[in-house]
């Protein structure tokens, strides 16, 4: 027993060695920064004088009635009814486009539709620039051809959050396309042919079969799609437009950015940050404790 003992805090200690870096940088740069974010919240600091002066709930009632705040929320919302659209809707057309054509023709379009991917979003937001260019970009150039008036979709606060939304959907559709074809890959054909046999087909056949049993990759990808509303944009917005025009397609995390980096208001930002960061745990939670019920098919 105690050599069982001995081998068994020894294995533990080694354990706790290899995993040690890994929590210490994750203590660095993940959960002292949230600590910090926490304190500030209730604090006034420009990040330029040492000391920070409590001022206890003012950021949060600041927050609470700022007109700006309230713009970021709604266009966030708008955001991710695009992406839903664009990253999630379309993609799953064309993944089941992809089922019924031959091998070679999917590899080829897999490719290229995945080929965006790896391009950085820095990089894809200069290109998007050109194609938006109402004067020499391509956009403006099949508009002539159409006979219609180029349209200014980066200055128009009727036409920005779209453009945006759609640089970051270009950029994932392939990625959220290929976990489609995947959670297609894992229906059973036996399912699918007996539904067939049974007389249901197209519609009730993706009604009844398809998108039930499709239901873990939906929700996964859904709940990577909020992210990318709050996150994923943030680069377009900084390169392209800096939230404008008139703050048309500024986001929540673009503002936390603004309101720390460029205005040096810290402890307002870190408020807004608190309650985006409250906000997004509920999200997990809710996903944590709903999604068996929504992904499990097997009888109780």
């Amino acid at each position: 027993m105690p050599r069982r003992r001995s081998l068994a805090t020894r294995e533990a200690l080694t354990g706790l060695l290899l995993v040690l870096p890994a929590l210490i940088a994750l203590g660095m740069f993940i959960y002292r920064p949230l600590v910090d974010t926490f304190f500030l919240a209730f604090s006034d600091w420009n990040m330029v004088r040492s000391e920070r002066t409590y001022i206890g709930l003012a950021n949060f009632q600041e927050m609470a009635g700022s007109a700006t705040i309230r713009r970021a929320v709604v266009n966030t919302g708008w955001y991710v009814v695009w992406l839903v659209g664009l990253l999630i809707v379309f993609p799953l057309f064309v993944s089941a486009g992809f089922t019924v054509i031959g091998r070679r023709a999917r590899r080829f379009f897999s490719g290229v539709i995945f080929a965006p991917m790896v391009v950085s979003l820095g990089i894809a937001s200069i290109l998007w620039l050109w194609i938006y260019n109402p004067i020499s970009g391509l956009s403006g150039a099949i508009w002539r051809e159409l006979g219609w008036t180029p349209v200014s979709w980066l200055s128009n606060p009727a036409t920005v959050l779209g453009a945006i939304a759609l640089i970051v959907a270009w950029k994932a559709f392939g990625y959220n396309m290929m976990l489609f074809i995947a959670g297609m890959g894992t229906i059973p054909r036996e399912l699918i042919d007996a539904a067939r046999v049974d007389g249901a087909d197209g519609p009730r056949l993706w009604r009844y079969i398809v998108l039930p049993l499709l239901a873990p990759t939906v929700v996964f990808v859904l709940f990577a799609t909020l992210a990318m509303a709050t996150e994923y944009v943030f680069t377009p917005i900084h390169v392209l437009t800096g939230g404008g025009p008139t703050d048309a397609s500024t986001n929540i995390v673009f503002e936390i950015w603004r309101q720390a980096f460029r205005w040096f208001r810290v402890g307002y930002a870190s408020a807004i940050a608190l309650v985006v960061f409250a906000v997004f745990l509920t999200i997990t939670v809710v996903q944590m404790l709903g999604s068996e019920r929504v992904v499990s098919y097997e009888e109780r």
